[in-house]
């Protein structure tokens, strides 16, 4: 069964707006005077018959049937224009020709491509989310227009529009909200895009739940530090304190990582172990060739087959003494005479029978050679 649906006519606008139409006033005049007209919701398929409302400001439109935006470019006062949840499925040139409009909603339509906003100089927020185009694809964007855009725009909206990049938004210098939620947004390189050199430096929410890039580790960190203007990300406050916090925490793991990389390359460089840095390889000095550091502090060490060791007792001949670790400051040599000699003066005594029990005449002290 063929819905009922409804015409936009001059009867209906006075039905349904908050301003009475007073005694014995025209249509014409009553339409005049009228800044905010209210027809949503009612299976509108045509925007017609707004002549008369020279001072329009506010028109709100969304939940009809409208597919093709007209008859709206003599509004010139027009700052606010309410398209949502229609079936539109382009912007023509009629938005163009609205000098005055601030605020204009568009999500919940079939728009495949942003275009025909370039003349919008006093645009300031622009909400597109929810676009389903038969044709599919993510939702596109004129470049001139992005371009002409960010001279004014400060809101954004394009959740659940397919996107997989949002670095070409970087040129909305001026944004300071910008919802990017349920696409398919996975860099992290593509958010801080919008935030490199002077691009989107007064962005202070961000939204970019049920995207990809989620689910990196430390997200909520890593996007908190982007910008120092950024306040609320995902629908949650950025608190000082927590800025703070991880400001300090990134601080001190970077001291730490340059600490130690300046601690391999000074022993890289100095000592002449493992692989030295750029610093390393300056302070390291060219060798004369053949020259083997490794080798000459192994040659300059002792060697076990050069300490003296103990001969055994067999080997001992009388007269001789065991050499083992000579002191130093003695004369081995005279060491052995005098014990020869004295060796000789003892055998000479115990062949002439002076041996006997006890200290007996004529048997000379083996100490000293005096006769006991």
């Amino acid at each position: 069964t063929t819905q009922k649906t409804m015409r936009l006519t001059v009867e209906l606008i006075v039905k349904h707006s908050v301003q009475k139409l007073r005694r014995d006033e025209s249509l014409e005049a009553y339409c005049s005077r009228l800044t905010h007209v209210n027809l949503s919701g009612k299976k509108i398929e045509r925007i017609e018959n707004l002549e008369g409302c020279k001072v329009l400001q506010v028109l709100y439109l969304y939940d009809n049937r409208i597919t093709f935006i007209e008859n709206v470019a003599f509004l010139k006062t027009l700052t606010h224009l309410y398209l949502q949840n229609n079936y539109i499925v382009e912007i023509g040139e009629e938005l163009n020709q609205l000098p005055s409009l601030v605020k204009l909603f568009l999500g919940g339509n079939a728009i495949r491509r942003i275009e025909n906003l370039s003349e919008l100089r006093h645009l300031e927020e622009l909400h597109l989310p929810g676009q389903h185009s038969e044709q599919g694809g993510p939702l596109e964007f004129e470049e001139s227009t992005l371009v002409s855009l960010g001279q004014s725009l400060l809101v954004l909206d394009v959740a659940g529009n397919g996107l997989r990049s949002i670095a070409s938004f970087r040129v909305l210098r001026l944004l300071q909200s910008f919802n990017v939620a349920n696409n398919f947004v996975a860099d992290a390189d593509e958010v801080a895009a919008i935030f490199v050199g002077d691009a989107c430096n007064l962005l202070h929410t961000l939204d970019l739940r049920n995207n990809p890039v989620t689910k990196i580790p430390k997200y909520r960190d890593r996007i908190s530090l982007m910008s120092p203007e950024l306040t609320k990300l995902d629908g949650r406050d950025i608190t000082r304190t927590e800025r703070q916090f991880l400001t300090n925490m990134y601080a001190l793991k970077a001291r730490r990582v340059t600490a130690q990389r300046e601690k391999q390359a000074m022993m890289g460089g100095g000592m002449g172990m493992g692989m030295p840095g750029v610093e390393g390889a300056q302070m390291m000095e060219p060798m004369p060739d053949g020259m083997n550091p490794v080798q000459e502090r192994y040659d300059s060490r002792p060697k076990i087959r050069d300490m003296p060791t103990r001969k055994p007792a067999s080997s001992i001949q009388p007269g001789q003494r065991d050499d083992f670790v000579p002191e130093p400051g003695r004369d081995r040599e005279a060491e052995k005479n005098a014990f020869a000699q004295q060796r000789q003066f003892a055998d000479v005594d115990l062949a002439s029978g002076g041996g006997g029990g006890g200290g007996g005449p004529g048997r000379n002290c083996f100490s000293c050679g005096e006769e006991g």
